[in-house]
């Protein structure tokens, strides 16, 4: 689908062609995609449920056809007749989603930029294309990132995509793990992320049986 808000030499033009004709990312009704409005929380999870969706259902069992995913919903405010429902309860059920301490999950508020890489980083893992760096896959990368710690819980998830390169910093030293992801960005992460699974798949399927963990073959 071609979108008339979109410039063949945008950063992200090329992603967003990739995921929209995998139906992984959809625009609106007048033929715009919008890559700079911001993605909600519901909509992100979505977006990275429809990637990895043939690997999660051949890996970890999760239904091929998201519809069908849990009758009732784990979060207060995700009605089990939402369009989303069943993109967040899979999602939800593998631990790549988590809420909030009032039992709510907030599908409408946007989501930033660490919960977003916290989110592909889950599902790599537990795809078993392992991030560098993530629980236990190896030594964390060194970032040149001055607003990210050691201390905060996002840190493992920003060095894994920083050292596959699934998502860089706002500027040099700046990673802006709070800032709210655009549509452009989503796409992006996403593609790049995908990659990162493929390639792993590939790598472990020409591999030889000797050749344990296989997560070790990509680094």
């Amino acid at each position: 689908e071609e979108y008339t808000d979109l410039m063949e030499d945008e950063w992200y033009s090329s992603d967003i062609a990739t995921l929209s004709a995998k139906n992984v990312v959809k625009g609106y009704g007048d033929d715009t995609f919008r890559p700079g409005n911001k993605v909600t929380r519901a909509e992100f999870t979505c977006m990275a449920i429809r990637a990895f969706e043939d690997n999660l259902a051949n890996y970890l069992g999760l239904e091929a056809a998201l519809s069908t995913g849990p009758k009732k919903s784990a979060f207060t405010d995700v009605p089990n007749d939402a369009w989303f429902a069943g993109c967040v309860g899979q999602a939800a059920s593998k631990g790549f989603v988590t809420g909030y301490s009032d039992g709510s999950f907030q599908p409408g508020a946007p989501i930033k930029r660490a919960e977003a890489i916290a989110i592909l980083a889950k599902m790599n893992n537990a795809l078993n294309a392992t991030l560098s760096g993530y629980l236990g896959g190896g030594e964390i990368a060194d970032m040149p990132f001055k607003d990210v710690s050691e201390d905060q819980w996002f840190h493992p998830y920003v060095a894994a995509a920083y050292e596959n390169e699934i998502a860089l910093g706002k500027r040099p030293d700046t990673f802006d793990p709070l800032g709210i992801v655009t549509r452009g960005e989503a796409a992006v992460m996403i593609r790049r992320a995908l990659a990162v699974e493929m390639t792993y798949i590939e790598e472990v399927e020409q591999a030889p049986p000797s050749l344990t963990p296989m997560f070790e073959v990509l680094f």
